[in-house]
This record gives structure tokens, C-alpha cells and sequence, in this order.
């Protein structure tokens, strides 16, 4: 995900702002938010619990994932589902 939003910001003439998650239990939202920072895009950083409130100011989401299944599946860390749902619920 960050090689993604770091080729991103570098080819792009579209300015953007990533809202990172917390990532709790490991805090891996927080080393994800230090690195795009250091590559120069602005970070917002949320509470996990706060994903429902943001979602409408949201243009697209991207997760990383633990792993994909053979069918498609994402295994991946509590969360990831409900933030899945909110994000099709606020699509206009």
C-alpha cells in the first residue's frame, strides 16, 4: 500500500491526502502514516473506531491484506469488513 500511494503522489499531478487508521493492535497505521509523510503526503491519522464518521469524506479505500484466498477472500485484521460495509453504504 505504500509503494502504491508514494508511486501515486510521484506520477500524479493530483494533490491527495490519505486518512491512515491507527492499526491497533500493532499500531501499523501509525508506521505507514511516518512513511508516506516522509514521502511528502499529507496523513490524517483516525482512531479505528472512527472509519464511519470519515467515510463520506472518502474518495476511494485501500487496504492492505494478510493474505488472499484462492477464491478472492482478503484474510485480514479485525475491521477491514466493517469498513468494507460503511464504505458501500456512503457510495453515491
Amino acid at each position: 500500500v505504500h509503494k502504491l500511494l508514494i508511486d501515486a503522489a510521484n506520477v500524479s499531478l493530483k494533490n491527495f491526502t490519505v486518512i491512515v487508521t491507527e492499526g491497533r493492535p500493532t499500531m501499523s497505521g501509525l508506521k505507514c502514516a511516518k512513511t508516506l509523510r516522509q514521502a511528502g503526503i499529507p496523513v490524517r491519522i483516525i482512531q479505528d473506531s472512527a472509519v464511519g464518521f470519515f467515510m463520506e469524506q472518502v474518495d476511494m479505500v485501500i487496504t492492505g491484506a494478510e493474505g488472499v484466498v484462492e477464491n478472492g477472500g482478503v484474510v485480514n485484521k479485525i475491521g477491514t469488513y466493517q469498513m468494507a460495509l460503511i464504505a458501500k453504504a456512503c457510495k453515491t
